[in-house]
């Protein structure tokens, strides 16, 4: 989860199949035909994930995190309130391509402590700390970033939540068309989620093969829920996981930040890229 907790996200996004219709008698054609085997419904409950249209929120042992992702106007936000020993703080990310936005808060005082800040020597670090007041949009120039590709939401992949590639791992599945329990293997979910990285996968050890979870899938079959109990990686806590996504097919294209916008000072680059 290293990728969530720090001052910088990587996120994924995929564009594939197109919202299911609201009309009576198609979602009752679509509930009709839902597959009644646990593990199946899993499988296609993912669906509207990979639509690229709906919100959510997710809770882990160390952070919080909550967007919206609308992939047929290229537009995402994601916003992460993390208290990770190693990158506490906020960050909210939007992207309206080609366009990107960050807005970061950061305990500026612990960051400065014993630095003299009449020293005009440190006017360009002050300068760039402006990116981490909290209070303003910055406009992000990627050809500047070092780090570009923790700054960009992949558009080309629509779960961002990472609930897909975890569930194609599901070894045990008990339950029926709405509630689901049982294990899920996150050594098979691959090297790119944020979530459970192979680094945090590792250092869990032979547990990260039988992972418990409960799911939930609303009235077309869709998952509304996912809670997963995991042991302690590295230096993320034990606890519990959990995804809700909301809003499926109803979300807006995102617009342009308002109030405070600027440009990403040089000294801001550099300071994400270290």
């Amino acid at each position: 989860m290293k990728n969530l907790r720090g001052p910088v996200i990587t996120a994924a996004l995929t564009l594939a199949l197109a919202v299911a219709g609201c009309a009576k008698d198609a979602t009752d054609d679509k509930a009709a035909a839902k597959p009644s085997d646990p593990k199946a419904a899993l499988a296609a409950s993912t669906s509207g994930l990979t639509a690229g249209n709906y919100a959510f929120s997710e809770s882990m042992p160390d952070a919080e995190l909550k967007g919206t992702v609308h992939v047929p106007s290229k537009s995402a936000s994601v916003a992460i309130d993390s208290h990770a020993a190693d990158g506490a703080g906020k960050l909210e990310m939007l992207q309206i391509e080609p366009d990107r936005w960050v807005r970061m808060s950061f305990d500026l005082d612990s960051m400065l402590q014993g630095v003299d800040r009449n020293d005009p020597a440190m006017k360009p670090l002050l300068e760039g700390l402006k990116a981490f007041d909290g209070k303003t949009w910055m406009h992000l120039d990627l050809s500047k970033a070092e780090n570009a590709q923790d700054l960009n939401i992949d558009l080309s992949r629509a779960d961002v939540t990472g609930a897909g590639q975890l569930l194609s791992g599901v070894v045990t599945a008990h339950g029926d068309a709405h509630d689901i329990t049982g294990t899920l293997d996150a050594t098979k979910a691959g090297d790119d989620l944020d979530e459970f990285d192979s680094e945090d996968v590792k250092a869990m050890g032979a547990a990260a093969k039988a992972l418990p979870f409960t799911a939930k899938l609303d009235d077309q079959g869709r998952l509304s829920h996912l809670e997963l109990t995991v042991p302690q990686a590295g230096e993320t806590p034990a606890g519990r996981w959990t995804v809700d996504v909301t809003g499926y097919g109803t979300q807006q294209p995102l617009t342009k930040p308002a109030g405070n916008v600027e440009e990403m000072p040089a000294s801001g680059y550099e300071m994400l890229s270290n």
